[in-house]
C-alpha cells in the first residue's frame, strides 16, 4: 500500500476510539509502527475545515484541543449513518449520510486529461493482500452504475478484507467532453440495502495521471470503522459509479 494512502487511513482512524496491537498493522518497511500520542488532524464537515492538535488518553481516546472541533468530532462518531469520502489527496470529508455525498469525480470541468475512460473495475477479496475468493464488478458507458444490495448473494457478506480498483482508458487527441460517462468512485456499506455507516473511495487521479491506473487497499483492518473496530469483514452492500 502506498505511503500516502496509509497516512490518510491512519488519519481516518483518529475520528474514533482505536486500540490495536503492532501485529495488526502492516505499514511497510519504511513506516513507523508506533501511533503518536500527540499530533494534529484536519477534516471537513458541512463545508467547513476543522483543524486541531490532539492528544491520546491511556484508553486510546482521541481528544482535540480545539473545543469547537472536538465537539464536532465527538458528535460525528455518534452518528450511526456517518459517511466519509476519501480522495487521493488524503482529504477526509464527512457527511451525515451517504445521500448527502455529491457525485463529483467525473463532473469537474477543471480536469485536464488526454485520456478518455472506457471502464472502471472494482475487485473485492475475501482475505487480506488480495487473496481468497474474489468478486469483480465493472462499469462503462453502457452500464454506468452497479448496485449490490446484499453481498450474501455472492457468499461475501461481512467477508471483504482487501480491494483493488482500476481504470481502463484510451488516449485521445481531442479535448475530453465533460461530464465523463461514469464516476470513478464506489462505496461500501455496513448493512444490506445501503444502510449504516459507509466509506466512499473517490479518485480523479486515475483520470489524469500518466502512470497511475490502479489503487489498492491491502488490509481493510487498517481502516477504522469506529468504537475500536475496523472495516475488515464488515461490508454488506456496495454501490459502484455513484
Amino acid at each position: 500500500m502506498k505511503k500516502k494512502k496509509l497516512l490518510f487511513f491512519y488519519v481516518l482512524s483518529l475520528l474514533f476510539t482505536v486500540s490495536c496491537s503492532n501485529e495488526d498493522l502492516d505499514l511497510g518497511k519504511n513506516e513507523s509502527k508506533d501511533i503518536d500520542k500527540n499530533g494534529s488532524i484536519e477534516f471537513i464537515y458541512k463545508g467547513k475545515l476543522y483543524s486541531s492538535t490532539y492528544f491520546s488518553t491511556q484508553d486510546s481516546l482521541i481528544i482535540l484541543n480545539d473545543k469547537i472541533a472536538n465537539e464536532v468530532y465527538r458528535n460525528l462518531g455518534l452518528n450511526p449513518a456517518l459517511a466519509v469520502v476519501i480522495n487521493e489527496d488524503g482529504v477526509l470529508t464527512y457527511y451525515d449520510s451517504y445521500d448527502e455525498i455529491p457525485s463529483y469525480t467525473s463532473t469537474q470541468t477543471n480536469l485536464r486529461s488526454t485520456y478518455v475512460p472506457t471502464s472502471f473495475t472494482v475487485d473485492l477479496f475475501e482475505d487480506s493482500s488480495y487473496n481468497g475468493k474474489r468478486i469483480s464488478f465493472t462499469i462503462d458507458k453502457n452500464n454506468t452504475k452497479v448496485y449490490i444490495p446484499s453481498l450474501r448473494a455472492y457468499g461475501m457478506n461481512d467477508k471483504i478484507s482487501s480491494l483493488k480498483y482500476r481504470l481502463a482508458r484510451t488516449y485521445s487527441t481531442e479535448p475530453p467532453r465533460y461530464p465523463f460517462p461514469f464516476n470513478i468512485q464506489f462505496t461500501l456499506f455496513e448493512h444490506d440495502n445501503y444502510e449504516g455507516k459507509s466509506i466512499t473511495f473517490a479518485s480523479t487521479k486515475l483520470y489524469t495521471s500518466d502512470t497511475d491506473r490502479e489503487d489498492t487497499v491491502r488490509r481493510l483492518k487498517e481502516v477504522s470503522f469506529g468504537s475500536g473496530k475496523n472495516w475488515n469483514d464488515v461490508a454488506s452492500s456496495v454501490i459502484i459509479g455513484q
